[in-house]
């Protein structure tokens, strides 16, 4: 019986969780899929996969980010290295 419980745990604890910003996603341009809400997936400044803000200009972005192209006419809020 505890073992079932832990396992019902585990998956829904895994299967429900939404990568918050900066955290690792898999599906570049996916905006509100496996990121929070109002995130959307895109590269980091190292080539990564993460969990971005997404941006129309530059004024969308804070000081410390620039507002880049992730895919097609998507753009998010990268970190300047």
């Amino acid at each position: 019986m505890l073992a079932s419980l832990l396992l019902t745990g585990l998956v829904v604890f895994a299967c429900g969780s939404e990568g918050a910003l900066g955290e690792d996603c898999d599906e570049e341009g996916v905006q509100d899929g496996e990121c929070t809400s109002g995130l959307v997936c895109g590269k980091a400044t190292d080539a990564a996969l993460v969990c971005q803000t997404p941006c129309k200009e530059q004024s969308d972005c804070p000081a410390n980010s620039d507002c880049n192209g992730i895919s097609g006419d998507t753009k998010a809020c990268r970190v300047k290295k």
